[in-house]
């Protein structure tokens, strides 16, 4: 027997054993987990510290949503430093610390027809809520967002304010979702991983991911809720493909329907302007579709999963018989 061929019967012998230390998985495993803890916290604590920054420049969080100021610098600053901050610190800790790849957390290779079926699903389910919210509101109005006197500028400064929204939503959805969803899940869940632990991460990073828009923002109870079942749903997602991409196009088409049919200014990419919603009928039909739409895609999966178990049985079934017969 060759060197190679009695090392590699050895390591199947221990492995058969249970022979392989322990000790050494518990160690990394804790490892991993302090990594992912104090990189997302990083991410965290960083957009506090960008937000503070601002602040001592005069850049107030209000400057962000005004559009009278989209391309004022201190405002672009700040909103470019947000959106890739978080991204550079996973990046320098996916590929310094842990060693590896965007790969091996699906954030590559990234595919634009995972993307395209992930914003029609996203643009859809808040098409449904946004729906919900208007029949349940008394008094609701709508008008063209772009006033007829916009033209008179140049189609070409509406376009490159519209384009400069696509980007930084898309970028946005890459963010939140690489830092919140695939960098975390990726890092800790393997097939090892028991469910009710896998669901207790994507809670986790859930939390963090509503905690996180109020750096910029008012507290709210039902926005907090809206974005944890958002998180919720994104991370059973990624936790059953294992990409980033349809995350990413679920999150953009979502937000795409939220910014561009709402109250938002044509300069910050209201399409259609949408008034007399009660202040929290929207947030509630955002909850209860996405908890409806969290519950049939778990139902979905664990029926996938008996079919599949039920399958591999009657194989194995199959598969017993011949070698009896033979």
């Amino acid at each position: 027997m060759k060197p190679t061929e009695l090392a590699r019967e050895l390591w199947l012998r221990m492995d058969q054993r249970n022979l392989t230390p322990k000790g050494s998985n518990a160690a990394m495993t804790l490892r991993k987990l302090l990594l992912v803890t104090t990189t997302l916290f990083l991410s965290f604590f960083s957009l506090i510290a960008i937000v503070a920054v601002a602040r001592h420049f005069g850049i107030e969080p209000r400057i962000l949503k005004d559009p009278n100021h989209v391309f004022h610098p201190g405002a672009v600053a700040t909103v470019i430093a947000i959106l890739l901050v978080p991204i550079g610190i996973v990046t320098i800790t996916q590929f310094l610390l842990h060693q590896s790849t965007f790969r091996s957390i699906g954030a590559t290779p990234f595919s634009a027809i995972d993307f395209a079926k992930g914003f029609f699903a996203g643009l859809a389910a808040k098409a449904v809520a946004l729906v919900i919210a208007i029949v349940a509101s008394e008094q609701v109005s709508f008008a063209l967002a772009i006033p007829a006197d916009t033209f008179a500028f140049g189609i070409e400064t509406w376009a490159l304010l519209f384009c400069w929204y696509l980007a930084l939503l898309v970028l946005n959805s890459i963010n939140e979702e690489l830092v919140y969803r695939a960098y975390p899940i990726g890092t800790l869940v393997d097939n090892k991983t028991t469910h009710r632990l896998a669901f207790l991460l994507i809670i986790a990073a859930a939390l963090l991911f509503s905690l996180m828009h109020f750096v910029i923002e008012e507290p709210s109870l039902w926005r907090f809720l809206y974005r944890l079942a958002f998180g919720g749903l994104t991370g059973l997602v990624f936790l059953e493909t294992r990409r980033i991409a349809p995350l990413v196009g679920i999150h953009t088409g979502w937000n795409f329907v939220a910014l561009s049919f709402s109250d938002t200014d044509w300069r910050m990419g209201g399409l259609l302007h949408i008034t007399g919603l009660a202040p929290t009928t929207e947030l509630h039909a955002n909850v209860f579709v996405l908890a409806a739409a969290t519950l049939m895609f778990f139902l979905l999966q664990k029926q996938r999963s008996a079919r599949m178990k039920h399958q591999l049985e009657r194989r194995s079934d199959v598969n017993g018989k011949k070698e009896a017969s033979s």
